[in-house]
């Protein structure tokens, strides 16, 4: 079953200004036992705002084939160079079921402020 969720998250620098600007990209990985996997990709915006939205069932791989409560990290990068990795939010839970029409619902999962040190 599709199931659209969405991930957001802050990206500032140490000084506590945005990171933003062309160059700059994150990806969004779910962190498995033997291989992440890669679910998608985000450009932050001019506040350093980044918003994933992808399908569950792209959590779900070879070495984790039911998976629904992925374990969530972001990566930054300038160009091709990688300069942030976050730490892993794990088990991190979308599915819900709304009470009045038992139907699943989207979620969206905030992963708050992530502090990219561009030393």
């Amino acid at each position: 079953m599709s199931q659209l969720v969405r991930v957001v998250a802050q990206l500032l620098r140490t000084n506590g200004s945005p990171l933003a600007g062309d160059s700059y990209r994150a990806s969004l990985y779910d962190q498995d036992p033997l291989r992440s996997d890669h679910l998608c990709n985000a450009k932050p915006d001019k506040e350093g705002r980044v918003e994933f939205t992808f399908d569950l069932s792209k959590a779900s791989s070879l070495d984790t084939p039911f998976e629904q409560r992925p374990d969530l990290y972001v990566v930054v990068y300038d160009g091709d160079n990688e300069i942030f990795r976050s730490q892993v939010s794990k088990d991190v839970d979308f599915l819900a079921t709304d009470p009045v029409s038992h139907r699943m619902t989207q979620l969206t999962q905030d992963l708050g402020v992530l502090e990219v040190s561009l030393d």
